[in-house]
């Protein structure tokens, strides 16, 4: 494994910024609830539009647009940080392989080739760490995962052992061969005296590859690593069948009709699996820096299904357990960024509205939460009056979609 390897990681930076969670929603002003549904024709939405995204925006089932919903529903069965090691519970970087560039990303450059040979369909990638990820740290534990999936069992298995091959064959000289506990028909190997081994594994179209890095070599420690993060990623795709291309085409845009719920001023309905994307409560952890405690605030809340919809001042929508559940994330959610006061709109019921603290860096400036039933949504705006208009449209498409 040459050493560079340890550098090679460029991931695209854990996203969906809205979803930075707080314990609490300490300095927020709630609105009241009312008694009784109000009536949502009353409510100032300004310009904006409470017809469901379905009757603004017709999908198309190409197979682009497949591809990305494809990618979605792997990040939904990605492995976590903590399921590999129980030190690992920051996101690093996480995002799509959708092209041979992508998959130069998070496999050595040397292999952009075999991917692109072997026809990847798409794929997914994403790190970890024992550190907050906010600047290198020598110290750090990483550990990449990259899932991809190929178009049959024999491709995949192909593509695993020319990885491999491609990658040993950069230092034939100092590279060795690592058996992985548990997966047999695993190809790994390392450098002796560099503190990181990669391994490789097919399993029926998937190709899972799997890079640890430590900050002092121990072949056992690395060993352990990489053997969990195959058991835990082998345990989930198990559970996930591959995807023809003819089944790309034909997935679901919108079954659980979240994005019909969720307020998108533009219709920008074109699949992206970061600005208009559906996932469970896994696939957003792979999008979250703090993984460990969000998963943790998800679970008590029960979230089991969220979107962020709209390519400006984007919308996220939430569905927990119950309304119970929906109120208390809608505190939560607010988040560390958005700490200070901000006005709510009286007329909406429940809303809970923040002001971000002016050195909390990029993003909008105020935040609504917006609760109705099960579901819990956020929007944003620099000015509190078109604040106050989305809350309300957004309350208005919830209340007509219910």
């Amino acid at each position: 494994m040459k050493a560079s390897m340890r550098h090679r990681l460029r991931l695209i930076p854990a996203v969906l910024g809205v979803l930075a969670l707080a314990a609490t929603g300490c300095g927020t002003r709630s609105g009241q609830p009312t008694a009784a549904e109000i009536d949502v024709r009353t409510l100032d939405v300004g310009s904006y539009s409470t017809a469901p995204l379905e009757f603004r925006y017709d999908y198309k089932h190409t197979l682009l647009d497949g591809t990305r919903l494809a990618v979605m529903r792997l990040a939904d069965n990605m492995v976590l940080g903590a399921e590999i090691d129980a030190t690992l519970h920051y996101l690093r970087g996480s995002g799509p392989i959708l092209s041979t560039t992508d998959a130069k990303k998070v496999l050595a450059d040397v292999n952009g080739e075999v991917v692109e040979r072997n026809r990847m369909l798409f794929g997914w990638a994403l790190t970890v760490t024992d550190r907050e990820p906010d600047r290198e740290d020598p110290e750090a534990t990483k550990v990449t995962v990259s899932v991809m999936q190929f178009p049959d069992g024999a491709t995949a298995e192909r593509t695993a052992r020319e990885l491999e091959q491609t990658d040993f064959a950069v230092a034939p000289d100092l590279n060795q061969n690592v058996s992985i506990p548990n997966t047999p028909d695993a190809h790994a190997h390392w450098r002796p005296g560099i503190p990181t081994l990669g391994a490789t594994v097919a399993q029926g179209s998937y190709v899972i590859n799997v890079l640890a890095e430590i900050p002092k070599p121990s072949l056992p420690q690395l060993t352990n690593l990489v053997r969990m993060a195959f058991d835990n990623q082998r345990r989930l795709l198990a559970a996930l069948p591959p995807l023809t291309r003819e089944d790309i085409l034909r997935l679901e845009y919108d079954p659980d009709r979240m994005f019909s719920r969720t307020l998108n001023p533009g219709a920008d309905g074109a699949p992206s699996p970061f600005t208009q994307a559906r996932y469970n409560s896994r696939g957003a952890l792979a999008h979250v820096t703090e993984q460990y405690d969000r998963r943790k605030v998800f679970e008590a809340a029960g979230v089991d299904r969220l979107v962020t919809s709209g390519s400006t001042g984007a919308t996220l929508l939430f569905r927990t357990r119950d309304p119970a559940a929906a109120l208390d994330l809608a505190g939560a959610v607010l988040g560390q960024k958005y700490t200070g006061t901000a006005d709510t709109p009286e007329a909406v019921p429940n809303v809970r509205c923040g002001s971000k603290a002016t050195d909390a860096g990029p993003g909008l400036r105020y935040r609504c939460m917006v609760p109705y039933g099960r579901y819990v949504a956020a929007v944003e705006s620099d000015q509190v009056i078109d604040l106050h208009q989305r809350a309300a449209a957004q309350y208005a498409i919830l209340a007509n979609s219910y």
